[in-house]
């Protein structure tokens, strides 16, 4: 039975070889990565330069003192005394992000709400009047021999990052690996199709099975060709990836101070993860592909299970969190756990969860393809 599984699946992987669109989808699909990966790198690092780049005008109509133009700088705006009747027009003009009118006892903030500018640079205006609040403050405490530091400063407090990564270069490690999953179904999709639908058209499996093969050589022979062909594309992809990302984090200025895990046990991880997805997806595409009569029906019943990982990249813009459902779930939590282990904030937990649910998923799939193809009606089904 070995050997007849064996030929079986050397046959598939010869006439694989010879397919160039199966090549091309096996090695060309992932060159799509590295192109994303500086796509998305340069848009957002252009993004945090306009960002940094752009001056915040705020309007005022006071003049200001050596106290007040030192806040203000040290708060990282730019200040433009104008009349107040001016101020309106100047705002709906763009020439300024917010302005300021006081009356003489209260500083009255302008602003619209709708424009993320303008409501960080009102957020720097009440920062900077808080703290030109806590000057006048400490003033009046030391002219009446007060120690300003028995009434301010009472509460200390530490900001601790929970995160390593910024929000832009965790979205492109996502990415990346969305689209790695992507490349390993087509080539599972391609594969699949060539080998049970399109030997099925062609009608070349009645001629397979006149020899001393029975239906579960057939499939194990299969199944191991596509599962084998799922790898190689696996091993591309993750040499792309981290061939682009060792590349751009020298370029890009979003990747300062941003921290890759690179080491030997993340490669394997993410080897073996890739590797359970691979066992998955080809014995999907098989039985997707067993029921479709043409090349053409296979193809257009396979084509959705190609963007199911992308549905990971969605849920990372919404900034929805892994969880357990999510970790269990195919294409979607392979994805999400290879960008956890890649920065480093992976939850074993979600890790198990998604190993657990991969094995079943597996062992069903083989069980019923092992029934399926008990069948041979499913293999004549042409009508």
């Amino acid at each position: 039975m070995k050997n007849k599984t064996l030929v079986t699946l050397k046959k598939e992987l010869r006439t694989m070889l010879r397919d160039k669109k199966s090549l091309m989808m096996m090695a060309l699909m992932p060159l799509i990565i590295p192109v994303m990966i500086f796509m998305m790198s340069y848009i957002n690092d252009q993004m945090m330069i306009n960002d940094v780049n752009e001056e915040l005008v705020v309007g005022i109509n006071y003049e200001l003192d050596e106290v007040k133009e030192e806040l203000i700088s040290l708060f990282g705006f730019e200040v433009k005394y104008m009349p107040e009747n001016e101020m309106q027009e100047a705002f709906e003009n763009g020439e300024i992000l917010a302005f300021i009118i006081f009356d003489g006892s209260v500083y009255n903030i302008h602003r619209n709400p709708n424009n993320a500018d303008s409501i960080l640079v009102s957020q720097l205006i009440t920062q900077y009047l808080e703290a030109y609040s806590n000057v006048l403050g400490t003033e009046y405490l030391l002219a009446n021999n007060i120690d300003p530091t028995n009434v301010f400063n009472l509460v200390t407090y530490e900001i601790e990052e929970l995160e390593p990564m910024n929000i832009l270069v965790n979205m492109v490690i996502l990415m990346a690996f969305s689209f790695a999953i992507m490349s390993i179904t087509q080539t599972s999709v391609t594969s699949a199709t060539d080998a049970v639908a399109g030997e099925k058209e062609k009608g070349t499996l009645e001629t397979i099975l006149t020899f001393p093969i029975d239906s579960k050589q057939l499939i194990a022979g299969k199944y191991f060709a596509n599962f084998i062909a799922c790898v190689i594309t696996a091993i591309i992809c993750i040499i792309l990836t981290l061939i682009s990302f060792s590349i751009v984090q020298n370029i890009f200025s979003i990747y300062d101070e941003v921290g890759f895990v690179i080491s030997a046990s993340t490669l394997l991880m993410s080897f073996l993860i890739l590797v359970g997805y691979s066992l998955l997806i080809s014995g999907a595409t098989i039985a997707v592909a067993s029921y479709s009569k043409t090349f053409k029906e296979a193809q257009s019943a396979l084509t959705p299970l190609t963007f199911l990982p992308l549905i990971a990249m969605f849920l990372g813009m919404m900034n929805i969190d892994l969880s357990f459902v999510i970790a269990a779930i195919p294409g979607i939590g392979q994805a999400m756990l290879l960008n956890e282990i890649f920065v480093g904030t992976v939850d074993f937990q979600y890790l198990l969860v998604m190993l657990i649910s991969n094995i079943i998923f597996v062992v069903l799939l083989l069980r019923y393809l092992v029934r399926l193809y008990k069948s041979e009606k499913i293999l004549f089904s042409l009508t």
